[in-house]
């Protein structure tokens, strides 16, 4: 599927991959690729209701590939598949700069590739159902942010579908981000992330639609049989995923998480964080630690009888997605 979307110019392909740069999360220098690798293996489910979410938004209207273009080693892929978030998981295709990502992902048969995403250079044109941008943008510079859309716009078929998502700024996860993480890891951001009037500009583009907005729950769920098993989860997660320090004890984390939860300034990305917290019957403003609510029982089983699944760790997070389509429609609809 993967030769499907690339040029034929084997020799442009080869020079291509040749100078793509070591990323953020690269193992060359402190094995951080591994790490973080494992953070996301030791809980695959943990994005899924945010995971879910942006599948339906970029839902492809064509039987062609689905482009995942920061997707690590494949989260969104494995979780869509393993947990059957939407109809259209064997579509998906892992891309990233990381090229360590890309081998555990082909590694384990995903579909994958090396890309930078704000040089797509060597990708047909009009090869590509939808685009996914997500999770990742706050790693790229804002001027390289701009780039984007003028590089995913050609390779969409008409009718294609565009969707960046990010913790936007001000939000709860960019919140988590720039006040907690930042402070204590080891390899803080070097860009902040995006604001939502940065988010939908990074969608204008001649050969797009008006953007639309969709404010997005997405909370990091950590499951265990019981609360003890589950916060030793979340904290293994945390340090890992974050190159937080070994020695952090889940006590000295959760104060910090539990005070930037309870931060309210009326974001209409936050308030709906709050409805959909209600609607699980927790508290959008603490770290909830207890019996896992149905809903996420639901969303977090492989199908299988799965008894460590009878307590969890909730962190209310949310952010915000942009959906543009490519002008005009193309006559191979699914």
């Amino acid at each position: 599927m993967v030769k499907q979307i690339l040029t034929e110019d084997e020799h442009l392909v080869q020079e291509y991959l040749t100078r793509l740069s070591p990323g953020w999360f690269s193992a060359a220098e402190d094995e951080g690729g591994a790490i973080y690798a494992d953070s996301v293996a030791s809980a695959l489910y943990a994005k899924n209701i945010g995971i879910r979410s942006l599948l339906q938004l970029a839902a492809p209207k064509y039987d062609l590939p689905v482009l995942d273009l920061l997707g690590g080693s494949g989260q969104i892929a494995r979780a869509a598949s393993a947990y059957s978030l939407c109809d259209y998981s064997r579509n998906i295709i892992t891309a990233d700069i990381e090229i360590y990502q890309i081998r555990l992902a082909i590694a384990d048969a995903l579909p994958a590739v090396p890309l930078d995403a704000t040089d797509l250079e060597i990708l047909k044109s009009d090869s590509l159902a939808s685009i996914i941008i997500s999770y990742g943008i706050h790693h790229i510079s804002p001027e390289e942010r701009s780039k984007l859309a003028d590089q995913a716009a050609p390779k969409l078929v008409k009718g294609g579908t565009l969707l960046l998502y990010e913790a936007v700024a001000g939000s709860v996860g960019e919140r988590i981000s720039s006040m907690i993480v930042d402070k204590l890891t080891a390899k803080p951001h070097l860009h902040a992330h995006p604001s939502r009037t940065d988010l939908v500009s990074m969608c204008d583009h001649p050969q797009l639609t008006p953007p639309k907005l969709y404010p997005i729950f997405d909370p990091q769920i950590f499951l265990g049989a019981n609360a003890d098993e589950a916060i030793r989860l979340a904290r293994h997660y945390y340090i890992k995923h974050y190159a937080l320090p070994p020695w952090m004890e889940w006590s000295d984390l959760l104060p910090q998480l539990d005070a930037v939860l309870s931060m309210d300034d009326g974001d209409p990305v936050t308030s709906n964080m709050r409805v959909e917290c209600k609607r699980l019957s927790i508290s959008p403003s603490n770290v909830y630690i207890g019996r896992t609510p149905n809903d996420v029982r639901s969303i977090t089983s492989d199908g299988h009888v799965r008894p460590q699944a009878a307590y969890c760790v909730l962190v209310p997070r949310d952010g915000l997605a942009v959906r543009t389509e490519r002008h005009g429609s193309s006559r191979n609809s699914i």
